[in-house]
């Protein structure tokens, strides 16, 4: 829910200064969004930062963070700064917020261009080589499923040793290295479904 009204919010704002041809609701829009970003994120780490130099105690918001939030605020940021600069089209509030919720991008990053994704939603997604596109896709996330329940997860019971025995000490050379592979392996099975997505869908 707060992700659609800070996404309509945002919109909203752009169309105002569009019809008026103001800046000021753009500018207003862009310290709207950072804000709601900072008090998310921030604004425990800076209560207890204040406690630790000031020996005061602060209450602390305990906020749940939400998915995605500093990707589709920076991705709002990005078209409110594009259209200070004049660089920017008007789009329809249904092809600007399918941009911003759009899923693969969402959950996993990056942090897209407008200029970039939503001239596409216009193609067809059934156009020539979308079969190429699909199997690609699959072959991504068969990759990631591999690399997830055969390499990681069967690594994980000698590597885990290894990192409950720096934790009492020094970090080792040993354990630096024996997390490469485990990291590495359940990086890419999560970000290969997204991009099995991403061919899919052209």
């Amino acid at each position: 829910m707060r992700l659609v009204g800070q996404t309509l919010t945002t919109w909203l704002l752009a169309e105002l200064a569009i019809r008026r041809g103001w800046r000021w609701p753009l500018q207003f829009a862009i310290v709207a969004n950072l804000a709601v970003l900072g008090l998310f994120k921030y604004v425990d780490f800076g209560a207890t930062v204040l406690e630790q130099v000031s020996g005061l105690h602060f209450a602390k918001a305990s906020l749940i963070l939400p998915i995605g939030i500093s990707f589709y605020t920076f991705e709002l940021i990005s078209y409110l700064a594009d259209r200070l600069r004049g660089t920017a089209p008007r789009y329809e509030l249904r092809v600007f917020g399918l941009f911003i919720v759009l899923f693969p991008h969402l959950i996993a990053g990056p942090i897209m261009r407008h200029n970039e994704i939503i001239p596409q939603f216009a193609y067809d997604p059934l156009r020539t080589g979308a079969a190429e596109w699909i199997g690609r896709g699959l072959v991504l996330f068969l990759i990631g499923f591999v690399e997830k329940f055969f390499v990681a997860d069967n690594l994980a019971p000698f590597v885990d040793p290894v990192f409950t025995q720096a934790i009492s000490g020094a970090p080792t050379l040993t354990s630096a290295r024996s997390d490469r592979w485990p990291l590495r392996c359940r990086s890419s099975s999560t970000s290969s479904p997204i991009r099995t997505w991403r061919w899919a869908s052209g």
